[in-house]
């Protein structure tokens, strides 16, 4: 289910330590470039290997994971509407002021769409955020009306404090986001169990289905997620979808596992995959391609060539004073967001010796945090400001 990106690029609150255990071998890791992302996929148990709910602490085995191109994810914004695509399947989500909300999914066979967009998490996110919310929705198969009455409930969860360790390398103050999509196969407002099939299933749906097997049936999805400070996107997700069948007393009910993916997505991964600038610093006293110290991002320029002012707000606006020492020359300036998505397309802008103003648009209603980059050849500059 990237979620934004904003909530794919939640920024922990947590001041995050990170170690080696971020810091794997880029061997097998291809390098992506804005909105195509490259994390390490692997089986729920095989990479996670316990979660301790009581010492918020989760043991991994990041050797467990592998890279793919075919398993890449990306992420789109349109407005306010963002889109998280993987596997063939893009669930869609809806940022409006401070709350993200879901509002369905969709992929080669299906279509599925609620009402209204359910709160899946509120800005900014802290430890103790709790949100949850009631919905309704349908769902299309190839074209056809497979359910007509779906309800469920939307719950998000978020808790501070949390571990991450491999047994040798720590990664600490992490921030835990749950969030489950509890879903009816159909109301039972608008069904009765007591109606024959074929009167129900008119109800329920187009096509012929088992009327009382869809009562007594529940599918659960379940996303958890741990952000650290200096990670864009979750460096760990664990997510799941089951079944839940109820038994014919309706008292207990039989949880039958469908799907379980975990992906690891180390910080400077993150960082080369979007192509900003991440610089690890290596301490005394330690030597070994995996003994790394602190990660960190840094607002730093690269080169001499291009001279770049600070940037200047009015409105939905932003200009900034450009020039090139040696010469004329062409770069490239876009806006993103702190939380690393691309707020403009690259723009193009000619430079010469003499210092001249460009103005850049910020997408209207955007507010928060803005970085712009500026880019010519090898040289890179990022500025930021607060709209």
């Amino acid at each position: 289910m990237k979620f934004s990106t904003r909530l794919l690029s939640i920024s922990a609150i947590l001041t995050a330590i990170s170690s080696s255990l971020l810091a794997q071998s880029n061997i097998d890791h291809t390098p992506r470039d804005g909105d195509c992302l490259h994390p390490g996929i692997a089986g729920s148990h095989s990479l996670i290997l316990s979660v301790n709910d009581t010492a918020k602490t989760v043991m991994v085995d990041p050797q467990a994971v592998s890279f793919d191109d075919s398993q890449d994810t990306y992420y789109y914004i349109d407005g306010d509407t963002i889109s998280y695509v993987q596997f063939a399947t893009k669930h869609r989500f809806i940022l409006r002021g401070d709350t993200l909300s879901y509002i369905g999914y969709e992929n080669r066979a299906v279509d599925f769409r609620l009402d209204y967009p359910a709160v899946a998490a509120v800005f900014p996110i802290s430890d103790g955020m709790f949100t949850t919310d009631e919905w309704t929705g349908h769902l299309f198969q190839y074209g056809t009306m497979m359910l007509k009455h779906v309800r469920g409930i939307s719950r998000g969860e978020a808790q501070g404090g949390w571990t991450i360790t491999d047994g040798t390398d720590t990664l600490r103050n992490a921030v835990r986001l749950r969030w489950s999509l509890d879903m009816a196969y159909a109301d039972p407002d608008s069904v009765n169990a007591a109606m024959p099939d074929s009167v129900a299933s008119g109800i329920i749906s187009d096509m012929q289905v088992d009327v009382r097997s869809m009562l007594a049936e529940r599918l659960l999805t379940e996303r958890t997620m741990w952000f650290t400070e200096d990670a864009r996107y979750p460096v760990l997700t664990d997510s799941r979808v089951s079944r839940i069948v109820i038994n014919e007393e309706a008292v207990s009910a039989d949880t039958i596992p469908l799907t379980m993916l975990a992906m690891h997505y180390p910080a400077s991964f993150q960082r080369s995959d979007t192509g900003e600038d991440y610089i690890a610093q290596k301490p005394q006293g330690k030597k070994g391609s995996n003994q790394f110290g602190e990660y960190h991002y840094e607002d730093y320029d690269h080169g001499t060539s291009l001279k770049v002012g600070e940037p200047e707000l009015s409105g939905e606006a932003i200009t900034i004073t450009l020039s090139s020492s040696s010469g004329t020359c062409t770069a490239t300036v876009t806006l993103f967001t702190d939380s690393g998505m691309r707020l403009t397309e690259p723009k193009e802008v000619t430079l010469t010796t003499v210092p001249q103003q460009y103005t850049f648009n910020v997408p209207s209603g955007w507010t928060g945090v803005v970085l712009l980059r500026v880019e010519s050849g090898n040289e890179s500059y990022t500025r930021k400001t607060i709209i």
